[in-house]
């Protein structure tokens, strides 16, 4: 399989960061998926089998089950747009029954209305943890923003070497809102048990989103250090994410991840944003099985 040469994708991440203003960690994020997009048609023509071949050599045919309940211990930062970090911990599932209910980390509860040849879709229902103003000084004086339950709609079809994916989230309470998210990942066998698993993604919010995250209002301008903002609609953030996952036995698996976004256009212009670079990290252990 012959790779785009590096050089034109290095000079068009490079202009598009003399026109945006990126710094270089967003222009290595853009380079990737320039790469993503420069090869698709390659990574789509490579053999399946070859790809399975080479993976069940290198991991010793030990196959990772379909299912996984599990525990993420980690930090990450103390709200969108934050400096500063706080310690975290949350479920890290994926449960599929009878190829229809799923529970999953991603995307919450739902039911796939396709599940075959590949591809999945259907909807769900997913929490979106909120923001309240007594958790960091630099909150104080403004808006609270309460969790929500969000309707989720997700698909995905699955190429063999890579997974590709896209998901729509409407807000139904709170500030209301919506998001499109779309993301690209694989797995790949490095050793005997070994698995890495990176992922680079992009996410889109309208202006009711941005506005409930990242806006300052005249009154709260007055009452804070912060200039008043009312965000627009735009790419909120893109990210590239790793997950390293070591089979200790057919059922237990210890992992650690580390995910990072990195805050565009009107996310990144807010007042309250001290670092574009956001920053989740940490450990967990998993339970597998089919």
């Amino acid at each position: 399989m012959r790779y785009k040469r590096e050089g034109s994708i290095k000079h068009k991440a490079n202009r598009l960061a003399e026109l945006s203003g990126l710094s270089k960690l967003g222009v290595s994020i853009v380079a990737g998926f320039l790469v993503l997009e420069a090869n698709a048609a390659d990574l789509m023509q490579y053999p399946q089998s070859v790809f399975q071949q080479t993976g069940a050599q290198q991991a010793g045919d030990t196959k990772i089950p379909d299912n996984h309940i599990g525990a993420f211990f980690g930090v990450s930062p103390s709200y969108s747009g934050s400096n500063k970090f706080s310690k975290t911990a949350l479920p890290d599932v994926d449960v599929t029954i009878d190829k229809r209910i799923f529970i999953n980390t991603d995307n919450g509860v739902g039911a796939y209305l396709i599940n075959q040849d590949g591809w999945t879709f259907g909807p769900s229902m997913f929490v979106r943890l909120g923001r309240y103003q007594m958790s960091q000084s630099s909150l104080r004086g403004l808006h609270t923003i309460k969790s929500t339950p969000e309707i989720r709609l997700s698909g995905g079809y699955d190429f063999g070497v890579w997974d590709v994916s896209a998901a729509f989230s409407h807000d139904v309470e709170g500030g209301g809102g919506n998001t499109f998210e779309l993301k690209a990942s694989t797995t790949l066998p490095v050793a005997s048990k070994l698995y890495v698993m990176p992922s680079v993604s992009m996410m889109l919010a309208d202006r009711e989103l941005m506005n409930t995250w990242y806006r300052i209002t005249e009154g709260e301008s007055a009452q804070t250090r912060y200039k008043a903002y009312h965000p627009r609609s735009g790419i909120e953030s893109v990210g590239s994410a790793v997950s390293v996952t070591y089979l200790l036995d057919k059922n237990w698996a210890p992992f650690a991840k580390l995910d990072l976004r990195y805050l565009m256009g009107p996310a990144a212009n807010s007042p309250l944003t001290s670092n574009r670079v956001q920053a989740t990290f940490g450990v967990g252990m998993s339970y597998l099985f089919d």
